[in-house]
């Protein structure tokens, strides 16, 4: 006699019965994915959405999801890790070059607000919030 684990998992193709999807690299299931391109059908066929705020949210999420924009976000991610350990090391406490860390604070701060309305505004309302790491960037 098989365990019910695995008698399920057999069932279901290898999956335990009720599992949910497998996820993509990117953090987003099939069914996701799925339901993402569905909003966006209906955001596109919306009449009323064509001389409004939302018009050029299907290309400006279409732009935010290119794998080129999601390296140069990730690109700016890393390169604020590198610039605050740097800080870390040679002025610990911050009263050496004040200005310099100041800048650099402002600059990727806005680099990272640019990033989440671009992100906010192509993805609004449910797709956006039905991805955990969009809850870590507010």
């Amino acid at each position: 006699a098989m365990p019910a684990g695995q008698a399920a998992s057999r069932n279901t193709g290898g999956h335990a019965a009720g599992a949910m999807d497998t996820k993509h690299a990117h953090g987003a299931s099939p069914s996701d994915h799925i339901r993402n391109q569905n909003f966006k059908q209906e955001v596109r066929s919306d009449p009323r959405l064509k001389h409004c705020f939302w018009k050029y949210q299907p290309q400006v999420s279409h732009f935010y999801h290119n794998p080129k924009v999601m390296y140069t976000v990730a690109f700016i991610i890393l390169a604020n890790f590198v610039v605050e350990c740097i800080q870390r090391q040679i002025d610990p406490f911050g009263d050496k070059y004040v200005g310099a860390w100041r800048a650099t604070e402002c600059i990727f701060s806005i680099l990272f607000l640019a990033e989440l309305m671009i992100n906010m505004y192509g993805s609004w309302f449910r797709p956006f919030f039905s991805v955990g790491w969009n809850y870590f960037d507010m």
